[in-house]
């Protein structure tokens, strides 16, 4: 997954969290959607169905569980520090490259895992 500029933005977070209260929050993103997801149905809801509800993914990407096929990864990511306090909150949709259908989701904050779908 490729992301142009995402390497000058995490460099600002680092120097926000090395300069502790110096340099001020940053932030980079938007929070997940999480509540659109009570509207996807896993096998149902489509590719154009799900960006409708969630917005455009912040990256993409592909994944393979062992013993199952092939998916497709959208990211849905925020980022923030303030004054040496790191926030981060994922949301992962996974769509199943066969069908083109919702498959599931993982979603993360501050490294831990908050909700999950198969």
């Amino acid at each position: 997954m490729k992301r142009p500029g995402r390497w000058r933005a995490l460099s600002g977070l680092a120097l926000a969290v090395l300069l502790g209260g110096c340099a001020g929050a940053t932030h980079e993103g938007r929070p997940p959607p999480i509540a659109a997801l009570d509207g996807l149905r896993a096998g149902v809801s489509t590719r154009a169905e799900i960006e409708a509800a969630l917005g455009p993914p912040d990256g993409h990407g592909a994944f393979a569980e062992a013993g199952q096929k092939l998916r497709d990864i959208w990211i849905f990511e925020e980022k923030t520090a303030d004054h040496g306090a790191i926030g981060r909150q994922t949301l992962l949709v996974f769509i199943d490259q066969a069908s083109g259908r919702f498959a599931g989701y993982w979603w993360y904050r501050g490294g831990v895992l908050i909700g999950r779908v198969p």
